[in-house]
């Protein structure tokens, strides 16, 4: 599935759910398998403990996060510390009960 269907997804999703969408973070050709190249996400997590005012990450699916379990953990965890939960468009995952 392309970035813009993925991203037109969650679009929808935000309208339909009252959430106000503050940007994309999308790693255009990038492996999901490690973060460590992921500048996106990276800049992602980044603003989440910086601006401190972020209530969601949502992507299309839970591999659309992270492949590795290690990295989706560690980034989980992170977000938890700054009351930041991931939803899941595709599919009623929400892992906000793991922060």
């Amino acid at each position: 599935m392309s970035i813009t269907v993925q991203q037109e997804a969650i679009d929808n999703y935000c309208r339909n759910n009252g959430i106000t969408l503050i940007r994309h973070y999308s790693d255009y050709a990038i492996s999901g398998r490690s973060t460590e190249h992921r500048v996106e996400f990276l800049k992602m997590i980044d603003d989440i403990s910086l601006l401190g005012n972020i209530d969601f990450v949502i992507v299309y699916t839970g591999d659309r996060f992270s492949r590795s379990m290690k990295d989706f953990v560690k980034y989980l965890q992170i977000m938890s510390e700054y009351k930041c939960s991931l939803k899941c468009v595709n599919g009623d995952s929400d892992y906000s009960s793991y922060n």
